[in-house]
């Protein structure tokens, strides 16, 4: 029954528009995946809740045992103090961290915390290092700082509506506090901006908006500012906030600039800070061949190995179109270089996710180790080159992130580290042909990057036991396979990362920051030879030609790319002293001053996460449902209240008749997700095809949906309600109505694509829906729907995308269900709604190429900037049949389009289309408007 089916659909819309992608277009989306219920937990200190689950408990309380001193620090500098207090959400791992509910929308690989605006949240995950936490955490507690202090200050002035901050000034300042100087990475960033001539105007910063350039770039001015003016200038500008709806104004009154001109003032800081270093230091170009592409890329983690022929091959992670793949590197017959597609990551339950940033590949002969997301954990995967197919898969039941393995030399056992469930992050190994696991170190330190000695007797690694777990530095560490004795192999001062023997043994490459900026070095005979003297930063060494040259990821204009170099056995030596034992006896806990903390379990407590106007409109049904919703939820977003009230009446007699209500509990805490729902509906509806009619809708809605993986679920929705109608149209003629119905909806859904600006870049996406209403009282409003939406998107080159869109809908029954066709959205070239039947089928084919990458105008006042262009050849073909006559035969629609991208907004488009029935051409061309998401 047609309004049956609408009711679902709308509910439908409202429960699972919380747990799929924001730019999804409904019903698809990909699904955040609760694999195991936990069980949550809440330490309240004096100023902070922080909730966490039992196996967790190590993170809480390294997290409460710092917590108030930050707040006093944070307090006192930003002079604000919180009339409530802040919750702190932790998460074990990065997997956990992504099946968060807090927000609703999908999180990427690099995500390493947020703060949630409404509410104040800070989700912060555990990633290996404790240090790492502590300094994620000053971070994300600055947001909720700075946000309370905007708060305050526009409040105490009576303004309450007012903007935020632009992002770079939001994510510089929690970098500028979480951190107090600028560090080696983030010099490394800058120095290459400014050196390379790639860094940005101020006034243009937007253009790199989101990205981790932003954040260092938004640290280095706030670091500027603090410099030239003092901390109070930071504070003063917070403080002023209230003076004037533009930062610009604000940041006049505040230091005596506006954004150009402290712009110019840092660049030109920057420039006498930075370009002396090109006098003593080399690009990597003159000193190092490149493997990577020319062209634009992004390459880290090199590895290389010799196949059965002797020839030495190379491969590495990098970023493919939209995803994480794995990478070989081939060199062309003109010496150029190219990269062949091994694995696609982001598009399979096997590989879900390929981690770009923290775990480094292994490759011997044919075979490369590499670990991938996997359902519920990490697993490393075997896989041979050659045969393109996985030789073996490992997966852990305690690990949940596993990082770097590495074979041994007899190839019959694997070496890596993880994160187990009790916050611990330490060396295993496991042997092959049994499966067995062994842990070799138990302790709280981050032991990462283990590598197997050309003899087999032993592990290098690096680790940060050298700081006693809290401290930014590490060290490299060799540990004994036999007795486990661990011995350090640099004194511990500096960034000392990503070990790796020399073929012989007599050596350990590594990449280290002692220089000030991130080198690669070799350790042999108690002496350190620098090998890299580079602008930018070279990092994951690894040796090949049997140890006369190596390979290293090198970060130089921007981006990241594989360089091999020459080894330097013999350059000039800096001795190496050891100072000090491993620290064996550091574990997190709470302070000695936490009598006050107390610890309970979680209770659920519900708070309004935002308030809007509630409408929806369907492309096949149009408009249904007016009003306001009120959206609350408890802290963790597991649980979620939403309140539909507005009324469709003309004047107050009719206002209780008429009225919208509607009350639904949505409860995302398990795998299976469900959802309750009681309404009243009432509105007027019609088109040219039935006729202006009244309609009451009330009853209850049931809803489940259980996700197969991220990518595939399955939802079933009934909805048993009471119907009222006036001026029915049925094929019994006009009549009025009224009957009780029961329907149900079962549908499945796959979607993997990669979510592009303006619309998606590659993979496919499908939905199957069934839906039968039996009519309860035998009035003939009963119906049965078959619904099958099909899409795939292919890339032609990397810019060239071909869209494809197969749709077919069905109706079977006594009671009236129309589907449309018409409009911008489907069967371009015709007028909205032009055709109608209780079958229709649709059928698009769009190629999608770039224009202009950027537009700018500029005008006596100003200029404005227009981020992107794209054009489109399209070509449509559709039928709508099985209504009273009205049946069409096959018509078609073949044009161009322009459209302007506005980041992740939706798209302005104009179409150009000429219409034909397949026995001729229309000589009109038909301009149509879209505004809105490319299928």
């Amino acid at each position: 029954m047609r309004n049956a089916l609408k009711i679902i659909v709308i509910c439908a819309l409202t429960v699972f528009l919380s747990i799929t992608r924001v730019s999804a277009q409904y019903p698809f989306g990909k699904n955040k995946v609760q694999y195991t219920p936990k069980d949550w937990k809440v330490i309240e200190t004096a100023h902070t809740e922080i909730f966490y689950y039992p196996d967790e408990r190590a993170i809480a309380e390294f997290i409460a045992g710092i917590t108030e001193d930050i707040y006093e620090e944070y307090s006192t500098y930003f002079n604000v103090a919180f009339d409530r207090k802040i919750p702190i959400i932790l998460y074990g791992t990065h997997h956990d961290f992504k099946e968060t509910n807090v927000i609703p929308y999908m999180i990427s690989e690099g995500t390493a915390g947020f703060t949630e605006f409404i509410k104040g949240r800070v989700a912060l995950p555990f990633m290996g290092s404790y240090g790492k936490l502590g300094a994620i955490y000053r971070h994300e507690l600055t947001h909720a700082f700075m946000l309370e202090k905007l708060r305050q200050v526009m409040n105490e002035h009576r303004r309450f509506t007012y903007s935020h901050p632009p992002l770079w000034f939001t994510e510089g300042l929690a970098e500028f506090m979480a951190n107090r100087r600028l560090d080696s990475e983030a010099e490394m960033f800058i120095r290459d901006a400014v050196t390379s001539g790639t860094l940005l105007p101020l006034k243009e910063m937007w253009q790199i908006e989101g990205t981790y350039m932003m954040y260092k770039v938004g640290e280095s001015i706030l670091h500027y500012i603090a410099t030239r003016f003092g901390d109070d200038a930071i504070r003063l500008i917070l403080d002023n906030w209230w003076k004037s709806d533009k930062f610009d104004l604000i940041l006049r009154t505040s230091i005596g600039m506006d954004v150009r001109e402290l712009g110019d003032d840092w660049e030109e800081f920057l420039r006498r800070r930075y370009y002396p270093s090109i006098l003593n230091r080399r690009r990597i170009s003159d000193i190092a061949e490149r493997l990577s592409p020319k062209e634009p890329s992004f390459e880290n983690h090199p590895v290389c190995a010799r196949d059965e022929n002797g020839t030495e091959r190379y491969f590495c992670l990098g970023f493919g179109l939209g995803s994480i793949d794995l990478f070989e590197l081939v060199e062309r017959k003109n010496g150029r270089w190219k990269k062949e597609t091994l694995i696609r990551g982001g598009s399979s339950t096997d590989f879900e996710s390929i981690p770009l940033l923290r775990s480094r590949i292994y490759a011997r002969g044919d075979t490369l180790v590499f670990v991938a997301k996997s359902g519920e954990r990490d697993a490393i995967y075997l896989f041979s080159v050659s045969r393109s197919r996985v030789l073996d898969r490992l997966l852990f039941k305690n690990l949940r992130i596993v990082n770097s393995p590495v074979l041994s030399p007899d190839g019959r056992h694997c070496a890596f580290s993880a994160i187990d469930d009790h916050g611990k992050s330490d060396l295993f190994v496991c042997t092959l042909p049994d499966g067995s696991l062994e842990r070799l170190t138990d302790d709280y330190f981050e032991d990462s990057s283990p590598d197997w000695h050309p003899r087999g007797h032993a592990l290098v690694f690096h680790s940060d036991r050298c700081g006693r777990g809290t401290g930014r530095c590490t060290a490299l560490y060799t540990i004994d396979l036999a007795d486990r004795t661990i011995t350090p192999l640099t004194d511990g001062r500096y960034q000392d990362h990503d070990p790796r023997w020399l073929p012989d043994g007599d050596g350990v490459l590594f990449s280290s920051d002692r220089g000030g900026i991130f080198d690669v070095f070799l350790l042999a005979d108690d002496a350190i030879v620098q090998q890299t003297n580079v602008l930018g930063g070279a990092f994951e060494p690894t040796p090949c030609m049997e140890g006369e040259k190596f390979l290293a990821a090198v970060y130089s204009g921007g981006t990241y790319k594989v360089y091999r170099s020459d080894l330097k056995r013999n350059g000039h030596a800096t001795p190496m002293h050891v100072a000090g034992e491993p620290g064996m006896n550091w574990s997190p806990g709470l302070p000695d001053s936490s009598e006050g903390f107390k610890t309970r379990d979680y209770g659920l407590k519900f708070g309004i996460d935002f308030i809007g106007a509630a409408f929806a409109v369907d492309p096949d049904f149009g408009y249904m449902g007016n009003g306001a919703q009120l959206f609350l939820t408890d802290i963790l977003g597991n649980h979620q209240l939403i309140v539909l009230f507005g009324s469709a009446s003309d004047d107050f007699d009719d206002f209780w008749r008429n009225i919208n209500v509607a009350f639904t509990y949505i409860n995302l805490e398990r795998r299976l997700n469900y959802a309750f729902s009681v309404f009243h509906l009432a509105s007027y509806m019609g088109t040219f095809y039935d006729l202006l009619r009244f309609e009451r809708r009330y009853g209850v809605m049931g809803t489940v949906s259980y996700p197969l993986s991220t990518f595939t679920r399955v939802e079933l929705s009934t909805v048993v309600k009471g119907m009222e109608r006036d001026d029915d149209i049925t094929y019994l003629g006009i009549q009025e109505g009224k009957s009780w119905l029961i329907s149900n909806y079962l549908s499945f859904t796959t979607d993997n694509i990669v979510w592009y600006i303006g619309g998606p870049l590659k993979g496919h996406r499908m939905n199957v829906a069934f839906g039968n209403t039996l009519d309860l009282q035998g009035s003939r409003y009963e119906s049965t729907t078959l619904h099958f939406d099909m899409r795939n998107y292919v890339n032609l080159t990397r810019r060239i995308i071909l869209a494809q869109r197969l749709v077919s809908r069905n109706a079977w029954g006594s009671d009236l269900q129309l589907f449309y066709l018409g409009g911008s959205w489907d069967l371009r070239g015709y007028d909205f709604r032009e055709f109608a039947g209780k079958r229709i089928v649709l059928l698009n084919n769009e190629i999608r190429f770039p224009l202009l990458d950027r537009l700018f105008v500029g005008l006596p006042i100003g200029h404005i900037d227009f981020p992107l262009f794209r054009g489109s050849l399209f070509f449509d073909v559709g039928r709508a049949y099985g209504f009273i006559g009205r049946d069409t035969e096959w018509l078609g629609s073949f044009g161009a389009g322009i459209e302007m991208n506005m980041g992740y907004l939706p798209v302005i488009r104009v179409n150009f289309s000429r219409r034909t029935d397949f026995k001729e051409i229309e000589k009109d061309t038909h301009i149509g408007f879209f505004l809105g998401f490319n299928f």
